[in-house]
């Protein structure tokens, strides 16, 4: 890991951890590592402050027009995300993401993916021998092979003996900036769809 990825990565940890960090760091590096932490500060208030900012809107949804988007190619959810029978199942699914997860949760989640990623769907970075970074989920391994799905849903097999490194990735494989493909309206009106999720539903036959 380089000097920039190191920076990301501890820029994405919660500020208790970054602060438990500096203290163990020489007293020689303190004031570059309490820079540091007064960014992550700043980047979690900023955080907080557009989450506030946009929470009073989320009553207005319409979930009508928020399935509509959801599953259209100006969001892409459904790319990564299956609902019942629809979409591919790349991310969580989310058929039943209205009985677990609150509005507020699922706002954080869409504008800022990395913040929490659901257990089982930790990205990683495979180093291989050959030079190439992979970055995805790893959803099957043996003593010989190791299946990277990627973003895009391709499945790469790759043999352990090629592999020089699996590194834990803190970037979620959730693109970032959908709030900036959709309006503050059309946000909402996802939000308020993935609200009325709250138990698996037979899909409908066209």
């Amino acid at each position: 890991m380089d000097a920039a990825e190191q920076s990301r990565f501890v820029l994405s940890l919660p500020v208790p951890e970054v602060s438990d960090i500096i203290k163990r760091f020489p007293a020689e590096l303190r004031p570059r590592g309490n820079a540091l932490l007064d960014q992550v500060v700043k980047n979690e208030a900023a955080k907080l402050a557009r989450i506030d900012q946009l929470i009073p809107l989320l009553d207005q949804g319409n979930p009508h027009k928020g399935k509509e988007l959801f599953f259209a190619e100006k969001s892409k959810c459904a790319t990564c995300h299956q609902i019942n029978s629809e979409g591919k199942q790349v991310g969580p699914n989310l058929s039943n993401i209205g009985a677990n997860r609150a509005p507020r949760d699922l706002l954080e989640s869409i504008i800022f993916p990395s913040s929490t990623i659901v257990r089982d769907y930790e990205s990683f970075n495979v180093v291989l021998t050959d030079g190439r970074v992979l970055t995805g989920l790893i959803i099957r391994e043996d003593s010989d092979n190791l299946d990277l799905q990627q973003q895009t849903g391709k499945i790469d097999r790759l043999l352990k003996e090629d592999i020089e490194e699996v590194v834990p990735n803190t970037v979620s494989i959730m693109p970032n900036g959908l709030e900036k493909t959709l309006t503050e309206a059309e946000l909402a009106d996802v939000i308020a769809y993935l609200m009325t999720l709250k138990k698996p539903q037979l899909a409908q036959k066209p």
